[in-house]
């Protein structure tokens, strides 16, 4: 496969060093990391490792890592502005929702093993993901990605949500359908007829987001 043709995949974290992790896991796509803030240059010279060593795995590195850094409250819309320039087809991003590691009785505040700007962050590169995914019409998978080693003590980050299995169904008629969460909201393809391999779609199923 020429480097022209790997799948384009995007990392969205809070710094550069979050992207570690998530980089580690990556072999024969074309990637690209964006951080919402600065990271210092042990940060930054984590990731060039990272990244060096994907390019031995078979990965190309897309663009240097950029820094939303100093636009507070734009992440949504800086994000939006990078993806309708990097047209990204998989987003990886930290855990949206992490599990609270405490709570405080006093105050009546959770408290979270991971940083506030974690989930903010992925918040965000949801959102503008969706965003562009309506107005382009091009799906943009997602990974969402916990903090830590998994159970056999891998250093890429383990999926928060595991995939689904059952993505594949057959209809009344005979004719199967597939779906496939994406940004904007689930995709549906369905053979055109029963045992063909003519495919309509995607098509985006309504629903909340």
């Amino acid at each position: 496969m020429s480097t022209a043709a790997l799948p384009r995949v995007t990392v969205v974290v809070a710094k550069h060093r979050d992207a570690v992790p998530l980089v580690a896991g990556q072999r024969a796509v074309a990637i690209g990391v964006i951080c919402s803030e600065e990271d210092g240059k042990e940060g930054r010279a984590a990731l060039d490792r990272a990244l060096a060593e994907a390019e031995g795995r078979g990965c190309r590195v897309a663009h240097a890592p950029r820094t939303l850094g100093g636009q507070q409250g734009r992440g949504r819309e800086s994000l939006l502005n990078e993806f309708r320039e990097l047209r990204p087809q998989r987003l990886l991003v930290q855990d949206p929702d992490p599990v609270r590691s405490a709570y405080d009785e006093g105050t009546g505040v959770p408290a979270y093993h991971v940083p506030p700007g974690h989930a903010g962050t992925a918040l965000d590169a949801l959102a503008a993901a969706r965003d562009h995914q309506l107005a382009t019409g091009e799906p943009v998978f997602v990974e969402c990605r916990r903090a830590g080693a998994d159970e056999r003590g891998d250093i890429t980050a383990p999926l928060r949500y595991p995939p689904t299995v059952n993505w594949l169904a057959e209809g009344f008629d005979g004719r199967l359908t597939a779906f496939l969460p994406s940004a904007g909201g689930v995709l549906r393809w369905t053979q055109a007829e029963p045992g063909g391999r003519v495919w309509r779609g995607p098509e985006i199923l309504p629903g909340p987001r």
